[in-house]
């Protein structure tokens, strides 16, 4: 029910607003005749129309996500990103590691086969 008040509320404001700028044209348009009351009424009411809707807009009640968990959630998930990253990271430097050793050994066999067949007479 909740958003029944604040649909009703905007367009209660929207309509005071509506009324107020309308008298304001009303004055500007017969100013010969027209009181100068009709302008700080009307300009009242433009007031009292835009406080309406700024209360409405900031209930919360029209916001229907809670910002603040969805951005506590999306921290969560970069986190866990850059964590991913790093462990995969880690991985692949380790794998680099390894096969950097396993080429250093298989040349350094390499060398030493080649040495044995030259001293091979």
């Amino acid at each position: 029910m909740n958003i029944v008040k604040v649909i009703i509320k905007t367009f209660l404001g929207l309509l005071v607003l509506l009324l107020g700028f309308y008298m304001a044209y009303y004055y500007i348009s017969s100013l010969d005749t027209s009181n100068p009351l009709i302008l700080i009424f009307s300009l009242a009411l433009i007031v009292v129309g835009i406080i309406i809707l700024v209360k409405v807009g900031k209930s919360g009640e029209t916001i229907m996500a809670n910002f603040k968990k969805e951005n506590l959630q999306e921290d969560k998930s970069r986190v866990e990103e850059r964590e991913n990253f790093l462990e995969k990271n880690a991985k692949i430097s380790a794998e680099w590691t390894k096969t950097v050793e396993k080429k250093d050994k298989l040349r350094t066999l390499e060398i030493a086969a080649a040495a044995e067949e030259d001293q091979t007479p």
